[in-house]
């Protein structure tokens, strides 16, 4: 097991694997405190065997098919990677927001994510209790959901 500590400054990539990237992303809290953002990475172009089975291609560049790249078929016509695949399963992410209060720089850090978990310690009707203690109301945790829908949000 590697234990990896986290700086509650800015979103810095903690894990880079193949098949998504895990950032830690600051929160506002009394103490030093991180959430976490896994990013999914893209994947592959997908083949359509149909489509490729009318044209010569080398199975050889079936990779570079599935990398967005043209191909030559056998008799050095160039064939479009577009004619042959379709778009892969569109990158998924999902946010952690534990411990923090309202701040809305994170909504920056968690800008379109498919999925937020975002702590609520108190309801609206205990605001200042929330402020005196560094969390977040529901309402606010809400609010900070919505607002990574709004294309336009910086």
């Amino acid at each position: 097991m590697k234990f990896v500590a986290t700086k509650d400054d800015e979103k810095r990539l903690l894990l880079d694997l193949p098949e998504c990237s895990v950032y830690s992303i600051p929160l506002h809290h009394k103490l030093p405190t991180t959430g976490f953002l896994f990013a999914e990475k893209t994947e592959p172009r997908l083949l359509d065997l149909e489509k490729i089975k009318k044209y010569a291609i080398a199975k050889t560049d079936f990779k570079l098919l599935k990398q967005g790249l043209d191909v030559l078929d056998k008799d050095g016509r160039k064939v479009k990677n577009s004619a042959v695949t379709t778009k892969g399963k569109t990158p998924r992410s999902y946010a952690f927001c534990s411990d923090t209060m309202h701040h809305l720089p994170l909504v920056k850090a968690i800008k379109n994510v498919d999925v937020l978990y975002h702590e609520a310690t108190f309801l609206h009707a205990d605001l200042q209790r929330a402020k005196e203690t560094t969390h977040s109301t529901a309402l606010q945790a809400a609010q900070i959901a919505k607002k990574p829908m709004l294309k336009n949000y910086s």
